[in-house]
């Protein structure tokens, strides 16, 4: 029912919801939830009728204007924002993992990761594989939706003497074309709107800028026809059907654009376009590797201003990865030479298991490319024969993969001979008995890897906790979660062992301090230290909620030789504070464990309200004090690579 356009008010919403209306009038109700909202077709007025049909259930006062809390699945691109008008607190979390990955990609390495992806057969442009996989989803799985469009398009172009000459064909292959350009989900022109407004009108002209551009046998009046209608210029004199017609069209595209970025974007170019995979996340755009520390601070901040009870997701049901999968792949940005290196010597030991399908090797280069990524982030911390299942997973995995990416099979059109060939060649390079040289080599490089990527794990959970928004913990994310898209993410959770665990670890705590902490964080194969840093960090978010929620978000500034290995701010309200302070780029850091000296002379400059003060380490317990204005990160990080300063009297 997700189409339906809630016109009438909040009664029919009452009327659909009833369940949820009954639910969440239940103490433990907390917010609604709501799912594929691009798909609505005003769902400005849907948050609206939600949050009158949840007031009518719960106070009969018409001066009551509170609302529940609302979070929407809404897929942000870089540096866009929900619109004002809706009556939500925020979304589902998608684009904080693009923060994140910014934050620990280092930008330097992802020229030689396009070069060896290009060298591999991953196109070199995400823009333009973005693009033709829209293209292709538009002429296959969404055909008829576009040409449904289309003849709604061609019927309003009759209502005027200079388009109706358009042909219909000219005008479907122009809307899938602008349709393909689409820069993100969807605008919001609502049928009653006086206006269209800038944001709206600015992501339509590029996509139409870019289309005209990208087809120069299309006339280019097409396009300007096109963009006419959508930005609702209409010409003088029509009749009040007339204009309904054109409204309604602008409603329709608005939903069709947003499956055809999913499917194009989500479920085929980021199976296709493989320079860093850790980077092909919902919300994300991985034609571009990282971003400065100021710009990663620059958008915490706006999260604060505009959105302070978003969530903050760092995996989900939809992710294509693992959160701790994909923090070790975000590590090749640091090595891509050798990189570069170990996929060339892999290649070539491996090219005896293809078989040749049609007069070309299977499977190609790229898909044997996604193997070898896929791999090392997924590689059991126990070695391979820590988990039985563990190859079992990955065929399965590149079984969906090369079907998602619909190169050269599909899940509607297989082609047996190079499914066949691609699976063969997955058993045999699985095959100790057969590539056991491969495997070992793999081995060592994936451990190289490894810690690192744990220790970038557990600052990423710390920054998911403190930074503004709500910390959203996908199920089973306690401990390591090295899956991959579904369904293997989607495995049953032992909850009781973390919970065994857990109370376990408060009571070592207790009696004994940082000893423990520092034992889970050197033997760090089971999870503990990241049960460990979530509960800890979670407790003090409880205990200082309000800090949390609604305190100011500040950059620190680290400064010293290990300075580009540290990221900071402070979350500040009257006269507490909560520094959140964590290391990245482990690799290059070169010190293993990273820890106390391997920090050298850098220090963290500290702002003038709390210069002086003394701070408790929410992790360990541990009790530091400025000197002056900065903290010697020898001393902040002397058990741990990451830390949660709270101010204490």
């Amino acid at each position: 029912f997700r189409r339906v356009l809630f016109r009438s008010g909040w009664a029919a919403i009452s009327n659909v919801h009833a369940l949820s209306f009954e639910i969440a009038a239940h103490p433990a109700f907390t917010g609604f939830r709501i799912d594929h909202v691009d798909g609505l077709s005003d769902p400005e007025q849907y948050l609206s009728n939600l949050a009158d049909g949840w007031r009518a259930r719960r106070s009969e006062n018409p001066a009551d204007d509170r609302r529940p809390f609302v979070v929407v699945e809404k897929i942000l691109g870089r540096g866009e924002i929900l619109p004002p008008g809706w009556m939500a607190d925020g979304t589902t979390g998608y684009d904080f993992i693009p923060i994140l990955g910014d934050l620990f990609i280092r930008p330097q390495g992802q020229n030689r990761l396009r070069a060896v992806a290009s060298q591999m057969g991953s196109p070199g442009s995400f823009d333009e594989v973005a693009e033709e996989s829209k293209r292709l989803v538009l002429q296959t799985t969404l055909a008829a939706e576009l040409t449904v469009l289309a003849r709604r398009l061609d019927r309003i172009s009759e209502q005027h003497r200079y388009t109706r000459d358009f042909t219909s064909n000219h005008l479907q292959a122009a809307l899938g074309e602008v349709i393909a350009c689409f820069p993100v989900y969807r605008t919001y022109i609502r049928r009653d709107d006086p206006e269209v407004s800038e944001r709206d009108r600015a992501v339509i002209r590029r996509a139409v800028v870019a289309a005209r551009r990208r087809n120069p046998l299309l006339n280019s009046s097409l396009f300007d026809f096109i963009e006419s209608v959508l930005l609702r210029r209409d010409p003088p004199e029509l009749a009040e059907a007339q204009i309904d017609e054109r409204r309604t069209f602008v409603t329709r595209f608005q939903q069709l654009t947003g499956p055809v970025v999913a499917k194009g974007t989500e479920d085929t170019a980021f199976y296709r376009y493989l320079p860093l995979v850790g980077a092909n996340e919902v919300g994300s755009h991985p034609g571009q590797l990282g971003r400065s520390e100021s710009e990663v601070h620059r958008a915490l901040g706006t999260r604060r201003e505009i959105a302070p009870h978003t969530l903050s997701a760092t995996a989900t049901h939809d992710t294509k990865r693992g959160e701790d999968a994909r923090a070790r792949l975000y590590a090749l940005s640091e090595v891509a030479d050798g990189w570069a290196a170990a996929v060339e010597q892999w290649s070539a030991s491996n090219a005896a298991h293809k078989t040749e399908v049609d007069g070309l090797p299977a499977p190609d280069a790229a898909e044997e490319l996604l193997l070898y990524q896929t791999l090392v982030a997924t590689w059991p911390l126990g070695g391979r024969d820590s988990e039985p299942d563990f190859a079992d997973r990955i065929r399965a995995y590149m079984t969906k993969a090369r079907h998602e990416a619909k190169v050269h099979t599909s899940w509607i059109n297989p082609y047996p001979a190079y499914d066949a060939a691609a699976e063969s060649f997955v058993d045999a390079v699985l095959d100790p008995a057969r590539s056991g040289a491969f495997l070992a080599s793999l081995e060592g490089f994936a451990r190289t890897l490894a810690p690192a990527g744990l220790c970038t794990s557990l600052s990423q959970v710390l920054l998911k906790i403190a930074a503004p928004g709500i910390p959203d913990f996908y199920q089973g994310t306690e401990l390591w979660d090295f899956s991959l898209v579904d369904p293997d993410n989607r495995r049953l959770i032992d909850f009781s062992r973390r919970h065994d665990w857990l109370r376990g670890m408060l009571a070592e705590f207790e009696a004994r301090g940082a000893a423990p902490i520092r034992s889970w964080f050197a033997a760090p194969e089971d999870g503990r230290i990241k049960l460990w840093i979530t509960a800890a960090a979670l407790r003090l978010r409880r205990a200082r909620r309000s800090l949390f929620e609604r305190g100011d978000y500040q950059p620190l500034a680290p400064q010293g030789n290990a300075a580009e290995h540290v990221f900071a701010f402070a979350r500040t309200e009257r006269d507490q504070a909560a520094l959140a302070v964590v290391g990245r780029f482990f690799v290059t850091l070169g010190a293993t464990p990273p820890i106390g000296k391997a920090w050298g002379d850098t220090r963290l400059t500290l702002p003038a309200s709390v210069s002086g003060r003394r701070f408790r380490d929410a992790l360990t317990g541990r009790l530091l004090a400025a000197n002056g204005d900065s903290l010697a990160l020898a001393a902040v990080f002397e058990d741990l690579p990451l830390a949660l300063l709270e101010t204490v009297p």
